[in-house]
This record gives structure tokens, sequence and C-alpha cells, in this order.
């Protein structure tokens, strides 16, 4: 994205012919607008986060990758170079997060959701779905860790000691008064929810990399025309 004599119609016959005080005029208020859409779109990627187990469609810093690589320069030595460029580099969802799209498992057959009881407040997933499952395999830890299937889709599900895992399944017995009942599935302690597995995830635009900067088109436009103005004015005093 730029802004250069190009887009500057009104005014593009005029760079070659002004002074070169104007050049610094224009170059300061494409710094001014570059420095406000900078502000915004950190703004942006500041919020505070929905909370465990609940949604939101606003981006919230993490790692902070995708708010360091937004970038602004205000570049040229004169009218006709004068250039303006807002980016953002080295984070390949970016673009996903701008534009939206649907993400689809490569490798496997499922991707893997982090629910609330596997993340830190930050939003951080405490352990990945592999280390999860590779954990419940070797038996490491006091934990078993099982597929659970229930009305609301597939999780990956951390149980209690690996002598409850069967029990906690749901399996049934009969009791002495001859009813069936379940054991221990009323123990509220017995599972941690994971992950979530579902074969695809639709991510809504939301980060607004072209709209901030729309917001500060109106005022940028504004600014530029009184420079000219100024300038075209101080020209004819000094002529």
């Amino acid at each position: 994205m730029s802004v250069n004599k190009k887009s500057l119609k009104n005014v593009e016959g005029l760079f070659d012919k002004t002074p070169q005080a104007l050049f610094g005029r224009l170059r300061s208020d494409l710094r001014a607008a570059a420095i406000e859409w900078e502000k915004g779109i950190q703004g942006r990627l500041r919020g505070p986060l929905p909370g465990p187990g609940r949604r939101s469609n606003t981006l919230h810093r993490r790692t902070g990758a995708l708010a360091r690589s937004m970038r602004q320069n205000v570049g040229g030595r004169s009218l006709p170079s004068l250039n303006m460029r807002l980016s953002s580099a080295g984070v390949p969802y970016a673009r996903l997060h701008e534009l939206g799209g649907v993400i689809t498992p490569k490798r496997a057959k499922f991707l893997t959701i982090p629910m609330p009881d596997n993340m830190t407040p930050a939003g951080v997933t405490r352990k990945s779905a592999r280390a999860a499952l590779s954990e419940g395999r070797t038996g490491a830890g006091r934990f078993g860790v099982i597929f659970l299937r229930t009305r609301k889709g597939l999780f990956i599900v951390r149980t209690g000691a690996r002598r409850r895992i069967s029990s906690a399944l749901g399996q049934t017995r009969v009791n002495k008064h001859g009813r069936t009942v379940s054991k221990n599935t009323t123990r509220k302690d017995t599972f941690e929810f994971l992950f979530r597995l579902v074969k695809r995830v639709k991510v809504d635009p939301r980060l607004g990399f072209f709209k901030t900067w729309d917001k500060q088109v109106p005022k940028l436009r504004r600014n530029l025309a009184d420079s000219l103005g100024l300038e075209l004015r101080d020209a004819k005093g000094r002529a």
C-alpha cells in the first residue's frame, strides 16, 4: 500500500514545480497518518481476552508476533519519489485474519482446538495434542488421555487416575435394588477437556488492516490540501 503522486491526482501537476519546502510538509503529513494507522492497528491487537469458554470476533495479543509484524515507512527524497508503505511481514496468518477464510487439516483428519482447561490466562495452549496423547499412551504421570464424543462434538479429554478411565466413560452396574446406575460419573473432577476435534474452522475477517487505514484517509486529504494551500500562499508571497 502506498501513497505517492499517482494517487494524488489533484496535485500531481504541481509536484515538479513547487519548492522543496512543500516536500517537507507533505512528508510530515504522511508520517503523521502512518503513525496514527500504526497506533490504530496496535490498539486492535491489545483488547482484553474474552475469558474461558467465551468466543470473540476480535483479535487478542498472545505471542505478540502479529503486532510486531506491522510496519509503516515514509520514503523518498523529493516530491516525485515521496511514498508511504504500510505492511505486515513474516506472519503468514496475517492475511487470513484480514480477509477471512476456512482452515482445514493438511496432514491429519482433524484440527485440534484448545479448550479453556488447557489454556493459560493469556490464552496460550499449555500442552499440545501430540504431547497429551503421548502421555496417555505411555501412562506418564497419574492421568489418562482418551477420546470422548458428546452431543457437542469429539474431544481429547484427560481423566483422573488410569483405574478410573473405564468408569469415567460411563460404564454401568446393577445396584442392590436391581437398578442400572453409572459408576463414578458424577465426579466433576474426572475430566479435563483439552482439545475439541473439528474438520474445518471458519475465520471471519477481523484484523482491520485496510479499514484502519481508510479511517485516516479523510484527515490525510485535508492535511495535504492545507499544506499545499499554505505553500502556494507562501510561494505567492515570495514572488
